[in-house]
């Protein structure tokens, strides 16, 4: 497959976990002005489905957990043209891109997985981060209400955690949910980029972006528009 010279997706899917940078990737991607920022799409909460998709489809919760390709695929068409209307994606994009996040806890079903995977309309990447560092993070944003989602909105507090914390449940869960993902998209034939967590909170963040542009089909920008606090950790190297 000439990925060059592929049609750009309908949705990137950024599969990953809780507390693995995936914010950060989405957010540096949606930078594109072709790509709109989906964020977690799956749950019907004006502060995840930031897009509105649930207005657009009639489906219960437990519907779109066993079909979540038919939730993707029909609110499609209302986001990218609400999106044309308002101004958000500029009439120079001849084409349409949602990223979007995907984790283990918005509990799709095998098959509803299986459905996505298998749809090359949709571009995968694979973020993860190591079982016992994402174990560590989760534990102090939850004792001290901190889910900043880039270094500058943490909250500067010290937890101690190790390794040795980390329960044999969550590491299970975590390599699990990683094998479902990587033999399912092999299995479909589907091409994917397998990004790790310190790539991204590193100075090869924009290296990495550009190359997910061209993974997926997406023309380079002149100039990434970011927030301010975000763009202190895109090109502070």
């Amino acid at each position: 497959m000439d990925l060059e010279h592929e049609t750009p997706p309908s949705y990137i899917i950024i599969a990953s976990r809780q507390r693995s940078s995936s914010s950060t990737l989405n957010t540096v991607v949606s930078s594109h002005p072709c790509v709109l920022h989906g964020n977690e799409m799956f749950f019907n909460n004006p502060q995840q489905d930031i897009l509105g998709a649930h207005s657009y489809v009639e489906m219960s919760s437990e519907e779109i957990g066993q079909d979540p390709h038919r939730f993707l695929s029909t609110a499609y068409n209302g986001i990218c043209e609400e999106a044309r209307k308002d101004g958000t994606l500029p009439d120079t994009c001849e084409f349409c891109t949602i990223s979007i996040k995907l984790f283990d806890k918005h509990n799709l079903s095998k098959n509803g997985l299986h459905d996505l995977m298998n749809d090359h309309n949709m571009r995968f990447i694979v973020l993860e981060r190591d079982a016992s560092e994402q174990f560590c993070s989760l534990k102090r944003a939850n004792h001290i209400n901190d889910w900043g989602t880039i270094p500058s909105r943490h909250k500067n507090i010290d937890i101690p955690c190790s390794s040795n914390e980390v329960t044999q449940e969550f590491h299970e869960k975590n390599e699990e949910w990683f094998y479902t993902i990587r033999s399912g998209l092999r299995n479909a034939g589907q091409f994917f980029l397998d990004i790790p967590f310190k790539s991204v909170a590193s100075c090869d963040l924009l290296s990495i972006t550009m190359s997910i542009f061209g993974f997926s089909g997406l023309f380079i920008p002149e100039e990434v528009v970011l927030q301010e606090d975000m763009e202190k950790l895109f090109w502070g190297c």
